[in-house]
């Protein structure tokens, strides 16, 4: 199982602030889903949430949330994907 570090390779000081969930997973959707679609297992959603948390100003459950909507909204082929995070991750 290879978990991505396109997350961690790629975090600048602009792309900390983000005003809601939904902003960030407008303007990170396609890494999202390309993420995903790498490894599409629960654990692969984990990992992007540790990362994007350590990266932005979002908590938790706001990260969760911009993940969600993102794979909902541009990729819903992974969101039973997501759905499986959430059980093994609430």
């Amino acid at each position: 199982m290879a978990l991505t570090t396109a997350f961690a390779t790629t975090a600048r000081a602009d792309d900390y602030y983000w005003p809601s969930p939904e902003a960030y997973a407008m303007a990170h959707d396609k890494k999202i889903c390309n993420t995903v679609a790498e490894t599409p297992i629960a654990h692969q959603i984990w990992a992007i949430v540790s990362i994007v948390m350590s990266q932005t100003n979002l908590n938790y459950k706001q990260t969760q949330k911009a993940i969600g909507y993102a794979i909902k909204a541009s990729c819903p082929s992974y969101f039973p994907v997501f759905v499986d995070y959430m059980k093994q991750y609430p």
